[in-house]
């Protein structure tokens, strides 16, 4: 099940460019690739930054106030960086908070920016381009996505992660 929607950022400006962001120094740290031919790609990797200015984290948390124990970052993809295909195992979120059951985990992801030729973005199976600055989606536990930057300027999202109770009592 995937949701998606559009949130009126522009009043926050481009404060996600000035973020101290971090390389993995393990491309494959925090998912699990679904073909394993994928890697082979040598630049399986993006730049993460957490510390987020609390009043944006604040703004993003209460929009999605739905979230239990909601976690947020910034991904910042440079050109030729790319995610291909995978699952997202977030052993860390369930150790922390003794989550059993990933279909119950959210991980909502919205565009910091308009879409840019090469910016891609796939969920389940379907691509999602020309997306603008605030649209985001959305999806619970082990769906299948990638993201990538085959373009030629950086590519921005927030990434929140969160616990949904059942029913989804989603808006």
């Amino acid at each position: 099940m995937k949701f998606k929607g559009h949130l009126d950022i522009a009043h926050l400006g481009a404060w996600h460019q000035n973020l101290m962001f971090e390389a993995h120094h393990d491309g494959s740290r925090g998912y699990q690739l679904l073909n394993t031919n994928d890697s082979l790609h040598y630049n399986i990797m993006g730049h993460i930054a957490r510390d987020i200015d609390p009043l944006i984290k604040t703004f993003f948390f209460e929009t999605f106030g739905f979230l239990m124990h909601p976690l947020i970052c910034v991904q910042k993809l440079l050109p030729g960086m790319i995610l291909p295909t995978h699952v997202d195992p977030y052993s860390y979120f369930q150790s922390m908070h003794k989550v059993a059951d990933t279909n119950c985990i959210m991980r909502i992801i919205v565009f910091l920016e308009d879409w840019q030729s090469g910016h891609i973005s796939e969920v389940d199976g379907v691509p999602n381009t020309q997306w603008r600055c605030g649209d985001w989606i959305s999806w619970f536990g082990q769906t299948p996505h990638m993201a990538a930057n085959i373009g030629s300027t950086d590519r921005y999202s927030l990434q929140i992660t969160g616990l949904v109770q059942r029913p989804y009592n989603i808006a």
